[in-house]
């Protein structure tokens, strides 16, 4: 008899698991780009300092001399030039619920490996700059908190 009644314990917990992680995802998918744009487009890393996010308060490594000619200023280092890579941000939700956030177009997406591992295939000079966590690496805490709370509203709609 106990049996019967952890299983059923389970069944109805791993059906309000998957169900929040789907209603999780699909909430994260509509806001996570645009947190992360924001922190970028203020000059400061989506990834926390503590986890390579970049020096001091998460701010990114100044541009080069010659970039800052070419941008007609000196910094904030904020990724926005023609608006055409922060743009091309996307997230995406998979059959199981993951969340993935990637770049709809190749030049954007070489744009981001470049600054995201030192010496990079696709620009060996350039300094790294995190826009997304890696292995071991968070989110700032204002973008985690947010996360929290979508996921706490995912849970209980997931309850209803």
């Amino acid at each position: 008899m106990a049996i019967r009644v952890k299983t059923t314990i389970k069944r109805g917990v791993n059906r309000i698991l998957k169900k929040t992680k789907k209603n999780f995802g699909n909430d994260l998918k509509s806001e996570i780009v645009d947190l992360v744009v924001e922190q970028i487009t203020s000059g400061k890393s989506p990834v926390s300092p503590r986890t390579g996010g970049g020096k001091g308060k998460g701010r990114f490594v100044q541009y080069s001399k010659s970039y800052q000619k070419l941008k007609g200023r000196s910094g904030p280092v904020d990724f926005v030039v023609s608006g055409k890579f922060l743009g091309s941000m996307v997230a995406k939700q998979d059959s199981k619920g993951n969340v993935q956030i990637g770049f709809s177009n190749k030049k954007a997406s070489d744009i981001f490996d470049g600054h995201s591992a030192k010496g990079s295939k696709h620009n060996k000079n350039l300094p790294l700059r995190r826009l997304l966590p890696a292995n071991g690496e968070f989110f700032v805490k204002s973008i985690m908190n947010r996360m929290n709370r979508i996921f706490s509203k995912a849970f209980k709609k997931s309850n209803r």
